[in-house]
């Protein structure tokens, strides 16, 4: 295979297809619990066959054992897991705070047919956490050192939809092909940037928004969801919805965030 070939297939092979998720509820309560577990039962083939309190545990998945030892208060997190044909891991915790974090990633190799099934399942999710700001996101390999724009903005997307908790100082990073904005971090913009956005917004009855770059974000070809993703972020600029990003452009390896003046405003009035 020539060399240029092997370029594009790496450039468009997927690296990873993820949902995160910053809650602003406690899962503590049962009922919520109950919710959220019952929405991956929904499926027979994304139903979890293990669980565990820790990241290595791995027990035949217990519904009723989950919520009791949770109203025991004997667990502060759940690791979910399925290794049948479709694969995945996750977790959540069940006490809420600022950095309340949910996290699940389904196995790449898993056929494209389900892809919209991930999707379906953690916008349910999200009727439930109500994130304050999280995104379904498909990661395609990125290009590592850069050598031209093109591929530092495409890695800039790859981090950008990979929050996690140790983010939370710097806030947002940026939009995933699917984001959610809800509770206090959507109080600190206009919803009508978010309205304008050139993108599809829908107004979700949890009182949030969805983001989708584009209809069924799933199938569409990488390339558009990059320029459509380019596109909605030039849009929220001027309004700092998103933490600024630094390029190490020497070794074009890594990128780093700092938070802007809004969240700068925002953490110093918490």
């Amino acid at each position: 295979m020539k060399e240029e070939e092997l370029k594009v297939k790496r450039e468009i092979a997927v690296m990873r297809i993820h949902s995160k998720m910053f809650p602003s509820i406690s899962l503590k309560e049962e009922v919520s619990l109950e919710r959220l577990l019952k929405v991956f039962e929904s499926h027979e083939k994304f139903e979890p066959n293990k669980w565990g309190n820790w990241e290595r545990a791995r027990l035949d998945y217990n519904k009723s054992e989950i919520i009791n030892l949770a109203n025991l208060d004997k667990i502060d997190e759940v690791y979910l897991h399925r290794k049948s044909l479709i694969k995945y891991s996750g977790s959540f915790d069940l006490n809420w705070s600022s950095r309340s974090y949910l996290d699940f990633e389904m196995n790449k190799s898993t056929s494209q047919k389900y892809w919209s099934t991930f999707f379906e399942i953690f916008d349910r999710v999200a009727e439930i956490v109500k994130p304050r700001y999280g995104l379904t996101h498909i990661t395609w390999d990125v290009v590592r050192p850069w050598t031209n724009e093109h591929e530092r903005l495409k890695d800039w997307m790859a981090y950008a939809s990979n929050p996690a908790p140790v983010d939370y100082p710097h806030g947002p990073c940026g939009l995933g092909i699917r984001t959610y904005f809800g509770g206090d971090i959507l109080e600190l913009f206009d919803r009508e940037i978010f309205k304008t956005i050139p993108a599809i917004v829908t107004e979700m009855e949890w009182g949030g928004i969805r983001i989708d770059l584009v209809d069924k974000p799933w199938e569409a070809d990488p390339e558009l969801l990059f320029e459509r993703w380019l596109d909605a972020m030039k849009h929220l600029e001027p309004a700092q919805v998103f933490a600024i990003p630094q390029f190490d452009e020497e070794n074009g390896r890594w990128i780093r965030f700092s938070a802007n003046k809004v969240w700068k405003e925002y953490l110093e009035r918490k």
